[in-house]
């Protein structure tokens, strides 16, 4: 799983998380964030961001994260993964975590354009409709909880899914 090292601080960081923020939204089917409050999104927002923030061209980043929240008297995993966009990718994503019996409750998937550095750090997400350096798809779930055995070999899974997805495109 990815090493959850927090995003940088900063003005920077501000602008991002907000552009982020206003994407997830935008991104949402409708009544699909309707039981997301405030709170959640800034959640949902820094988790994605703290994944987000470095990424090698060409290779995904995918963290899941065992959440303590109850929601429906159900313990959640918060699954995200950044990749480049293309398509197939939430179908192939879904399936690998149909797979291994888990529910999906939330999903929400923008497609941004980012610009990164030579280091491969987010240095800005653009408004919707620019241009940037590369488009990303941002695929968020919150599944059904499971154990960390099921964790490891979902991330396996999914890796394996986006490989066979990038060679098929």
């Amino acid at each position: 799983m990815n090493v959850r090292s927090a995003f940088p601080v900063g003005t920077a960081k501000t602008e991002i998380a907000v552009s982020l923020r206003g994407a997830l939204v935008q991104s949402a089917l409708p009544g699909e964030a309707d039981n997301l409050s405030a709170d959640d999104f800034d959640h949902v927002v820094t988790f994605v961001l703290n994944t987000a923030w470095r990424r090698t061209p060409g290779e995904p980043v995918i963290d899941i994260l065992s959440s303590g929240e109850m929601a429906n008297g159900h313990r959640r995993m918060r699954l995200v993964t950044i990749n480049d966009d293309m398509p197939f990718l939430v179908d192939s994503v879904a399936q690998a975590v149909a797979a291994h019996g888990l529910e999906i409750n939330q999903l929400l998937h923008p497609v941004v354009s980012v610009r990164r550095n030579e280091e491969g750090s987010l240095t800005n997400l653009l408004a919707a409709g620019s241009n940037g350096d590369r488009r990303e798809s941002i695929i968020y779930m919150e599944i059904e909880r499971a154990d960390a055995r099921v964790r490891r070999t979902l991330e396996q899974d999914i890796r394996a899914a986006l490989a066979q997805v990038r060679a098929a495109v």
